[in-house]
């Protein structure tokens, strides 16, 4: 039974997370596009940043497995069907190299979201960058429980809204970067349809871990220790990061809302 949880860990580790809290934001989009309805300006304006970021994951991911990309439109505030951006890209499915990279095109848009959250964080928030990236290593040694991950991306939160600056210009920077870290959070999904197209790949990605396992084991259970610790490192890094993101994500969520009472409260005064 240890080496059936040891294989569940290594196989699971690298993915679980980023599926769940893809689908997670994509329930909390859905939820902001109810609430505002799709063609309302605020809800087609908070996509000018994350839906590019989003769909520049997608066609990044294609380069990077040699697929071509026929057709990319990263942002179109004026569609008809809702579709704020999307990739069209082919690939040879006998080549297994571009058919495994259908799993990292499908959640590629987490990858271009995180790396766009840590540049902001790096460049406006350089104080609590460097706390964040300090804690991330001592937790290496030591992995966090869940709730103690949880902790962490509030502490992480609390530190970036603690630490915003009294100087004029840097203040206007820091609320900038705050702005765009709310659209990309916002728009740093996983659709049902980038999830089943990641699934298509799912044979390698998991042929490949548990292979790498095998491995591992084979080493003997210092080296099985360090799969697993490196792993679970990972997961603290999408974690924390997604914690900031849900916050965000939920603060958006509390101005929709807001608006659609208030807009619900104007109807009736006028109807009266």
């Amino acid at each position: 039974m240890e080496y059936v949880f040891y294989y569940a860990k290594v196989m699971l580790y690298p993915i679980a997370a980023i599926f769940l809290c893809g689908l997670a934001v994509w329930a909390c989009s859905l939820l902001f596009i109810r609430l505002m309805g799709s063609g309302y300006k605020l809800t087609v304006w908070s996509a000018i940043i994350g839906t590019p970021v989003h769909e520049l994951g997608h066609a990044g991911m294609c380069l990077l497995f040699g697929h071509k990309i026929t057709k990319m439109v990263l942002w179109q505030p004026r569609s008809t069907d809702g579709t704020l951006g999307y990739v069209k890209h082919s690939y040879n499915p006998k080549n297994i190299y571009q058919l495994a990279g259908n799993l990292f095109i499908g959640i590629g848009p987490i990858f271009s979201g995180l790396l766009v959250l840590c540049l902001a964080l790096f460049v406006a928030f350089p104080e609590t960058w460097d706390f964040y990236v300090k804690t991330l290593s001592e937790i290496s040694k030591a992995p966090l429980s869940i709730d103690g991950t949880i902790e962490f991306g509030k502490e992480i939160l609390e530190r970036i809204f603690n630490g915003l600056s009294g100087n004029l210009w840097t203040l206007f920077g820091q609320i900038l970067a705050l702005v765009l870290m709310a659209s990309v959070s916002l728009h740093i999904s996983l659709s049902p349809a980038d999830i089943k197209n990641s699934l298509t790949a799912m044979p390698i990605y998991l042929a490949v871990t548990g292979a790498a396992g095998t491995l591992a084991l084979i080493m003997g259970k210092k080296a099985m220790s360090h799969l697993t610790g490196a792993l679970m490192s990972f997961n603290v890094f999408m974690i924390t990061l997604f914690t900031i993101i849900f916050t965000f994500a939920a603060l958006l969520i509390i101005i929709a809302a807001s608006v659609k009472f208030i807009k619900y409260i104007t109807t009736l005064i006028k109807n009266r």
